[in-house]
Protein backbone atom coordinates (compact mmCIF):
# COMPACT_ATOMS: atom_id res chain seq x y z
CA UNK A 1 0.00 0.00 0.00
CA UNK A 2 1.47 3.45 -0.86
CA UNK A 3 1.95 5.63 1.79
CA UNK A 4 0.20 9.41 1.39
CA UNK A 5 2.53 12.06 1.63
CA UNK A 6 1.36 14.89 3.66
CA UNK A 7 0.41 18.10 2.31
CA UNK A 8 3.40 20.89 2.43
CA UNK A 9 1.77 23.74 5.27
CA UNK A 10 4.42 26.42 3.59
CA UNK A 11 5.77 26.66 6.87
CA UNK A 12 9.24 24.90 5.81
CA UNK A 13 11.33 24.20 2.85
CA UNK A 14 9.83 21.52 1.06
CA UNK A 15 7.04 24.23 -0.49
CA UNK A 16 7.03 21.75 -3.39
CA UNK A 17 6.36 18.64 -1.08
CA UNK A 18 8.00 15.73 -3.44
CA UNK A 19 9.70 18.07 -6.13
CA UNK A 20 11.28 20.12 -4.03
CA UNK A 21 15.42 20.36 -4.36
CA UNK A 22 16.43 23.16 -2.62
CA UNK A 23 14.23 26.07 -0.53
CA UNK A 24 14.43 28.58 1.83
CA UNK A 25 13.22 27.74 5.05
CA UNK A 26 10.34 28.64 7.15
CA UNK A 27 8.97 29.22 10.54
CA UNK A 28 9.11 25.69 11.39
CA UNK A 29 12.69 25.04 10.33
CA UNK A 30 14.01 27.59 12.79
CA UNK A 31 14.38 28.39 16.84
CA UNK A 32 15.01 31.05 19.45
CA UNK A 33 15.98 33.88 19.01
CA UNK A 34 19.56 32.90 17.68
CA UNK A 35 17.42 30.96 15.04
CA UNK A 36 19.04 27.98 15.38
CA UNK A 37 18.51 25.41 12.32
CA UNK A 38 19.04 21.78 12.53
CA UNK A 39 19.81 20.07 9.23
CA UNK A 40 18.51 16.14 8.83
CA UNK A 41 20.13 13.21 7.70
CA UNK A 42 19.69 13.81 4.10
CA UNK A 43 19.32 17.28 4.40
CA UNK A 44 22.50 20.48 3.83
CA UNK A 45 22.06 23.77 5.24
CA UNK A 46 23.60 26.92 3.11
CA UNK A 47 23.29 29.95 4.55
CA UNK A 48 24.60 32.98 3.07
CA UNK A 49 24.41 37.06 4.81
CA UNK A 50 24.62 40.15 2.50
CA UNK A 51 24.77 37.75 -0.58
CA UNK A 52 28.09 36.28 0.89
CA UNK A 53 27.93 32.55 2.08
CA UNK A 54 28.96 32.13 5.76
CA UNK A 55 28.33 29.07 5.94
CA UNK A 56 27.35 25.12 4.95
CA UNK A 57 26.83 22.34 7.41
CA UNK A 58 24.80 18.95 7.59
CA UNK A 59 23.93 16.58 10.26
CA UNK A 60 24.28 19.59 13.03
CA UNK A 61 22.39 21.70 14.77
CA UNK A 62 23.55 25.67 14.46
CA UNK A 63 22.36 28.99 15.21
CA UNK A 64 22.07 31.12 11.79
CA UNK A 65 22.87 34.81 13.75
CA UNK A 66 24.70 35.99 16.81
CA UNK A 67 23.69 37.64 19.90
CA UNK A 68 24.61 40.67 18.51
CA UNK A 69 22.89 40.20 15.17
CA UNK A 70 19.89 39.75 17.08
CA UNK A 71 20.06 42.97 18.87
CA UNK A 72 20.86 44.48 15.56
CA UNK A 73 18.08 43.25 13.87
CA UNK A 74 15.62 45.11 16.38
CA UNK A 75 16.76 48.21 15.22
CA UNK A 76 17.03 47.07 11.53
CA UNK A 77 20.81 47.39 11.42
CA UNK A 78 21.35 43.38 11.07
CA UNK A 79 22.32 41.93 8.02
CA UNK A 80 20.34 40.33 5.04
CA UNK A 81 20.29 36.81 5.96
CA UNK A 82 19.04 33.78 3.74
CA UNK A 83 18.87 29.83 5.04
CA UNK A 84 18.52 27.52 2.31
CA UNK A 85 17.74 23.77 2.70
CA UNK A 86 18.59 21.17 -0.26
CA UNK A 87 17.69 17.50 -0.25
CA UNK A 88 20.67 14.95 0.03
CA UNK A 89 18.81 12.13 -1.77
CA UNK A 90 19.36 11.72 -4.99
CA UNK A 91 16.17 12.75 -7.16
CA UNK A 92 15.72 11.38 -10.99
CA UNK A 93 15.04 13.12 -14.34
CA UNK A 94 13.27 11.89 -17.15
CA UNK A 95 13.97 12.95 -20.88
CA UNK A 96 12.29 10.98 -23.64
CA UNK A 97 13.41 10.72 -27.16
CA UNK A 98 10.91 11.37 -30.15
CA UNK A 99 8.10 14.51 -31.06
CA UNK A 100 8.61 17.58 -29.46
CA UNK A 101 5.78 17.17 -27.11
CA UNK A 102 5.28 20.74 -25.31
CA UNK A 103 2.75 20.41 -21.83
CA UNK A 104 1.66 23.87 -20.53
CA UNK A 105 0.72 24.50 -16.89
CA UNK A 106 0.08 28.48 -15.45
CA UNK A 107 3.41 29.61 -15.88
CA UNK A 108 5.71 26.81 -16.83
CA UNK A 109 5.78 24.36 -19.41
CA UNK A 110 7.60 21.17 -19.78
CA UNK A 111 8.64 19.61 -22.78
CA UNK A 112 8.26 15.73 -22.85
CA UNK A 113 10.24 14.87 -26.28
CA UNK A 114 13.64 15.46 -27.57
CA UNK A 115 13.30 15.46 -31.25
CA UNK A 116 16.55 13.30 -32.37
CA UNK A 117 16.51 12.19 -35.93
CA UNK A 118 18.99 9.85 -37.27
CA UNK A 119 21.09 10.43 -40.63
CA UNK A 120 18.12 8.85 -42.84
CA UNK A 121 15.50 10.94 -41.25
CA UNK A 122 13.94 9.08 -38.55
CA UNK A 123 13.23 9.82 -35.34
CA UNK A 124 14.39 7.99 -32.52
CA UNK A 125 11.83 6.69 -29.77
CA UNK A 126 13.47 5.96 -26.36
CA UNK A 127 13.49 7.29 -23.00
CA UNK A 128 16.76 8.64 -20.90
CA UNK A 129 16.90 8.65 -16.99
CA UNK A 130 19.68 10.59 -15.17
CA UNK A 131 19.63 10.19 -11.38
CA UNK A 132 20.98 13.46 -10.12
CA UNK A 133 22.43 14.54 -6.34
CA UNK A 134 23.72 17.38 -5.10
CA UNK A 135 27.43 18.09 -4.58
CA UNK A 136 27.84 18.80 -0.95
CA UNK A 137 31.60 20.22 -1.58
CA UNK A 138 29.71 22.94 -3.59
CA UNK A 139 26.41 22.71 -2.79
CA UNK A 140 26.39 26.78 -2.43
CA UNK A 141 26.15 26.86 -5.96
CA UNK A 142 22.75 25.88 -6.38
CA UNK A 143 21.55 28.86 -5.29
CA UNK A 144 22.55 29.96 -8.74
CA UNK A 145 19.28 28.08 -10.17
CA UNK A 146 16.76 29.91 -8.15
CA UNK A 147 16.41 32.64 -10.62
CA UNK A 148 14.87 35.01 -8.22
CA UNK A 149 12.34 32.46 -6.61
CA UNK A 150 12.85 30.77 -3.03
CA UNK A 151 12.40 27.63 -4.04
CA UNK A 152 14.06 25.09 -6.37
CA UNK A 153 12.08 21.62 -8.11
CA UNK A 154 13.57 18.84 -9.90
CA UNK A 155 11.47 19.89 -13.01
CA UNK A 156 13.63 23.34 -13.19
CA UNK A 157 16.32 21.52 -13.20
CA UNK A 158 14.84 19.56 -15.95
CA UNK A 159 14.59 22.79 -18.20
CA UNK A 160 18.12 23.73 -17.60
CA UNK A 161 19.81 21.01 -18.52
CA UNK A 162 17.24 20.21 -21.81
CA UNK A 163 18.80 22.18 -24.62
CA UNK A 164 22.40 21.03 -23.73
CA UNK A 165 21.32 17.52 -23.72
CA UNK A 166 19.93 17.46 -26.91
CA UNK A 167 22.84 19.90 -28.87
CA UNK A 168 25.69 18.73 -27.49
CA UNK A 169 25.03 15.14 -26.72
CA UNK A 170 22.13 13.24 -28.60
CA UNK A 171 22.10 15.52 -31.38
CA UNK A 172 25.91 14.56 -32.36
CA UNK A 173 25.85 11.32 -31.29
CA UNK A 174 22.71 10.18 -33.36
CA UNK A 175 22.87 12.29 -36.47
CA UNK A 176 25.80 10.09 -37.20
CA UNK A 177 23.71 6.81 -37.50
CA UNK A 178 21.11 5.33 -39.65
CA UNK A 179 18.06 4.05 -37.68
CA UNK A 180 19.21 0.45 -38.91
CA UNK A 181 22.58 1.08 -37.03
CA UNK A 182 21.16 1.97 -33.62
CA UNK A 183 19.16 -1.72 -33.45
CA UNK A 184 21.42 -3.58 -31.10
CA UNK A 185 24.09 -1.34 -30.60
CA UNK A 186 25.33 -1.75 -27.52
CA UNK A 187 28.86 0.07 -27.61
CA UNK A 188 26.61 3.18 -28.99
CA UNK A 189 24.80 3.21 -26.11
CA UNK A 190 27.60 3.31 -23.64
CA UNK A 191 29.43 6.14 -25.79
CA UNK A 192 25.79 7.87 -25.39
CA UNK A 193 26.18 7.96 -21.79
CA UNK A 194 29.96 8.34 -21.71
CA UNK A 195 28.93 11.85 -23.36
CA UNK A 196 26.00 12.49 -20.81
CA UNK A 197 28.39 11.92 -18.23
CA UNK A 198 30.84 14.48 -20.12
CA UNK A 199 29.17 17.01 -21.15
CA UNK A 200 25.74 17.50 -18.82
CA UNK A 201 28.02 16.72 -15.97
CA UNK A 202 30.02 19.66 -16.82
CA UNK A 203 27.07 21.48 -17.34
CA UNK A 204 25.50 20.42 -13.14
CA UNK A 205 28.77 21.14 -11.99
CA UNK A 206 28.60 25.09 -11.74
CA UNK A 207 25.41 24.24 -10.31
CA UNK A 208 26.69 21.99 -7.47
CA UNK A 209 24.90 19.37 -8.76
CA UNK A 210 26.54 15.57 -10.64
CA UNK A 211 24.75 12.57 -12.11
CA UNK A 212 24.64 9.67 -9.71
CA UNK A 213 23.54 6.71 -12.83
CA UNK A 214 21.82 7.13 -15.55
CA UNK A 215 19.40 4.65 -18.16
CA UNK A 216 19.05 4.72 -21.29
CA UNK A 217 15.86 2.72 -23.41
CA UNK A 218 15.69 2.53 -27.31
CA UNK A 219 12.42 1.93 -28.76
CA UNK A 220 13.40 0.68 -31.97
CA UNK A 221 11.73 -2.53 -32.96
CA UNK A 222 7.99 -2.32 -33.00
CA UNK A 223 6.79 -3.93 -29.64
CA UNK A 224 9.63 -1.68 -27.68
CA UNK A 225 8.32 1.44 -29.77
CA UNK A 226 4.76 0.50 -28.84
CA UNK A 227 5.93 -0.29 -25.40
CA UNK A 228 8.39 2.97 -25.04
CA UNK A 229 4.81 5.07 -26.72
CA UNK A 230 2.87 4.30 -23.61
CA UNK A 231 4.86 4.52 -21.13
CA UNK A 232 5.51 8.08 -21.93
CA UNK A 233 1.71 8.76 -22.26
CA UNK A 234 1.63 7.79 -18.83
CA UNK A 235 4.55 9.96 -17.67
CA UNK A 236 2.97 12.95 -19.71
CA UNK A 237 -0.43 12.58 -18.19
CA UNK A 238 1.25 12.19 -14.19
CA UNK A 239 3.70 15.11 -15.33
CA UNK A 240 0.64 17.31 -15.94
CA UNK A 241 -0.60 16.80 -12.42
CA UNK A 242 2.56 16.69 -11.02
CA UNK A 243 2.88 20.49 -12.86
CA UNK A 244 -0.28 21.56 -12.00
CA UNK A 245 0.22 20.65 -8.60
CA UNK A 246 3.13 22.57 -8.19
CA UNK A 247 1.53 25.49 -9.88
CA UNK A 248 -1.34 25.08 -7.39
CA UNK A 249 1.40 24.55 -3.83
CA UNK A 250 3.23 27.99 -5.55
CA UNK A 251 -0.33 29.46 -4.92
CA UNK A 252 -1.25 28.55 -1.97
CA UNK A 253 2.26 30.02 -0.44
CA UNK A 254 1.76 33.20 -2.09
CA UNK A 255 -1.98 33.41 -0.57
CA UNK A 256 -0.73 32.32 2.86
CA UNK A 257 1.74 35.76 2.31
CA UNK A 258 -0.73 37.54 1.65
CA UNK A 259 -3.12 36.65 4.18
CA UNK A 260 -3.60 38.94 7.15
CA UNK A 261 -2.48 37.32 9.93
CA UNK A 262 -4.73 36.38 12.95
CA UNK A 263 -4.89 37.75 16.65
CA UNK A 264 -3.03 34.64 17.59
CA UNK A 265 -0.32 34.52 15.36
CA UNK A 266 -0.10 37.94 16.28
CA UNK A 267 1.10 36.99 19.68
CA UNK A 268 2.74 33.64 19.08
CA UNK A 269 4.56 34.90 16.12
CA UNK A 270 4.82 38.34 15.99
CA UNK A 271 7.02 40.54 13.32
CA UNK A 272 10.17 42.38 13.56
CA UNK A 273 8.29 45.74 13.59
CA UNK A 274 6.21 44.57 16.92
CA UNK A 275 9.78 42.46 18.63
CA UNK A 276 11.04 46.17 17.85
CA UNK A 277 8.33 47.82 19.32
CA UNK A 278 7.94 45.67 22.29
CA UNK A 279 11.98 45.78 23.11
CA UNK A 280 11.66 50.00 23.10
CA UNK A 281 8.43 49.69 25.27
CA UNK A 282 10.95 47.35 27.86
CA UNK A 283 13.81 49.36 27.96
CA UNK A 284 11.91 52.44 28.10
CA UNK A 285 10.06 50.89 31.53
CA UNK A 286 13.21 49.73 32.84
CA UNK A 287 15.05 53.21 31.92
CA UNK A 288 12.24 54.60 33.93
CA UNK A 289 12.23 52.13 36.85
CA UNK A 290 15.73 52.77 37.36
CA UNK A 291 15.67 56.22 37.56
CA UNK A 292 12.76 56.59 40.28
CA UNK A 293 14.48 53.76 42.48
CA UNK A 294 18.39 55.78 41.88
CA UNK A 295 16.49 59.21 42.54
CA UNK A 296 14.60 58.31 45.59
CA UNK A 297 18.03 56.65 47.10
CA UNK A 298 20.04 59.77 46.34
CA UNK A 299 17.14 61.89 48.09
CA UNK A 300 17.05 59.99 50.88
CA UNK A 301 20.73 60.64 51.61
CA UNK A 302 20.73 64.18 50.62
CA UNK A 303 18.24 64.61 53.56
CA UNK A 304 20.23 62.18 55.71
CA UNK A 305 23.98 64.85 55.08
CA UNK A 306 21.45 67.87 55.31
CA UNK A 307 20.08 66.82 59.17
CA UNK A 308 21.83 67.55 62.33
CA UNK A 309 22.33 64.55 64.70
CA UNK A 310 19.80 64.67 67.30
CA UNK A 311 21.21 66.26 71.07
CA UNK A 312 20.03 66.49 74.29
CA UNK A 313 18.97 70.46 74.79
CA UNK A 314 19.08 71.92 78.66
CA UNK A 315 17.23 74.48 79.52
CA UNK A 316 18.98 76.84 81.69
CA UNK A 317 17.58 77.42 85.31
CA UNK A 318 16.31 80.58 86.08
CA UNK A 319 16.79 81.48 89.69
CA UNK A 320 13.22 82.41 91.14
CA UNK A 321 13.37 86.37 92.54
CA UNK A 322 13.82 86.46 96.56
CA UNK A 323 10.86 87.53 98.84
CA UNK A 324 10.57 91.24 99.66
CA UNK A 325 11.82 91.75 103.28
CA UNK A 326 8.97 93.17 105.30
CA UNK A 327 8.73 96.80 106.16
CA UNK A 328 9.82 98.00 109.86
CA UNK A 329 8.89 100.91 111.02
CA UNK A 330 10.74 103.05 113.53
CA UNK A 331 8.86 103.36 116.54
CA UNK A 332 8.81 107.59 116.94
CA UNK A 333 6.49 107.03 113.21
CA UNK A 334 4.75 104.10 114.04
CA UNK A 335 1.48 105.63 114.77
CA UNK A 336 1.24 108.00 112.11
CA UNK A 337 2.70 106.32 109.63
CA UNK A 338 2.07 102.36 110.40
Amino acid sequence: MEVKEAAPTGRDWRRMGRYTVLGEIGPDDRHGFMRHVQAGADEVVIVRKNGQITDVFSEDRKPTRSFGEFLKSLVGLGPNTEVYKATRTRFNIVFWLGDDDVVATGNKSFTFGLPVMTSDDQVIPGKINLWIEIDEELAENTLLLLRGQNVLNRFDIASEIRDDLLAKVLGLELNQHTFDELRGNRSLQRALGTAIQREVSGTLGAWGLRIQDYSISWGLTLDERADIDQQRHQVAVEQVKNLNEIDKLRSIGKEREDKPRSPLDVVLRPSKLQVLVGAAVVITGIFFLWSFVTGDSQEMAGQTQETPPAGVSVVPTVPAAPAPAPVTCPQYLYHSLC
